[in-house]
């Protein structure tokens, strides 16, 4: 009778366990999802980030684009469009990747989001990728703020979403240690 009991008090403690692993694997695989569609772009001497979002364009901050910009595999980035109001850009490049999905629908303040890029810490290229949790904050004309997530260097990488979709591109500091998102979508308030 006693076995029984255990027995069944394993099942339960391993149901338990495998409900807490596939929780734990869906937050890590969001960052580890993402990651193929996010790179590392340079000038000589600058370093920022860069997602897909068509098979050969990027997007990126448009602070970024300092001419010759190129990958970490060292091709040629030619830049295709500025727009110096939201600070973006669109970049094509040589090398195919799997776009990223752009959010289309509504955003929400205080919602939960993730900053993804290769932060400088320091070096000026070849750093590692790296993504940090936040939340946004509020919303202008052209910007979306977000609370402190992002290092120097993740300036041009994706606002993501829980579900992965980009909401706005990366691009630079507002005072109180605020992010400013270039957004994509629009805000319900």
């Amino acid at each position: 009778m006693n076995k029984i009991r255990l027995k069944r008090f394993l099942y339960k403690v391993a149901g338990i366990l495998v409900a807490i692993a596939t929780v734990s694997c869906a937050l890590v695989t969001l960052e580890e999802r993402v990651q193929p569609s996010i790179i590392e772009v340079h000038s000589s001497d600058y370093g920022c980030t860069a997602f897909y979002i068509a098979p050969n364009e990027l997007q990126t901050a448009a602070h970024c684009v300092k001419l010759p910009l190129r990958d970490r595999m060292d091709n040629s980035l030619q830049l295709l469009s500025v727009d110096k109001n939201n600070d973006t850009a669109l970049l094509h490049t040589p090398v195919r990747g799997e776009p990223l999905v752009v959010h289309i629908g509504p955003f929400h303040r205080y919602e939960e989001v993730v900053a993804c890029g290769y932060p400088a810490y320091g070096e000026r290229i070849n750093s590692k990728y790296s993504c940090e949790r936040g939340r946004t904050m509020g919303i202008d004309k052209f910007y979306l703020y977000a609370s402190d997530m992002a290092s120097p260097g993740m300036s041009g990488g994706p606002l993501l979403n829980a579900d992965g979709e980009v909401l706005g591109v990366v691009s630079g500091f507002f005072g109180m240690g605020h992010r400013v998102i270039s957004k994509f979508g629009r805000m319900d308030v």
